[in-house]
């Protein structure tokens, strides 16, 4: 049987659409993810506010971004993402896990875990945009 018409192969073009597309979805979930947690962090001197950052592979690091750590606080050094596909939110005020989780001296503020949870609401709806992203690749 004899075949007609026009074959086209969309698999090299869909490959180089690929990763585009997977490091917009991280990017913009990690874009998300850094504004909920810097909302939702309790505010005395506005630097652990400040200090979230995150790091894609689309919009780059907004690390350098925070204020100036008030009296003994620091920042702690920037995390890398582990792939070049893969996105990174961040406190750097060496504080804020004692702010979100509590200490024996004071009660928790989960300021991170609220925001990780409004990122799970909104991650399903940047997946969404998957086959767009794609399409939009070829």
């Amino acid at each position: 049987m004899a075949l007609s018409g026009v074959l086209y192969n969309l698999f090299p073009a869909l490959a180089r659409a690929l990763r585009p597309a997977c490091q917009t979805i991280s990017s913009d979930t990690a874009r998300f993810l850094e504004a909920a947690v810097a909302a939702n962090a309790p505010v005395r001197t506005g630097f652990m506010a400040s200090s979230v950052y995150s790091v894609t592979p689309k919009y780059g690091s907004t690390y350098a971004t925070m204020g100036t750590p008030p009296g003994d606080s620091y920042a702690l050094p920037e995390q890398a993402p582990d792939g070049p596909d893969d996105s990174v939110v961040g406190v750097a005020a060496n504080y804020g896990v004692y702010v979100n989780y509590g200490t024996r001296f004071m009660g928790a503020q989960p300021f991170w875990d609220e925001a990780m949870a409004q990122g799970a609401q909104v991650f399903p709806a940047e997946a969404a945009k998957f086959e767009k992203l794609l399409l939009e690749g070829l």
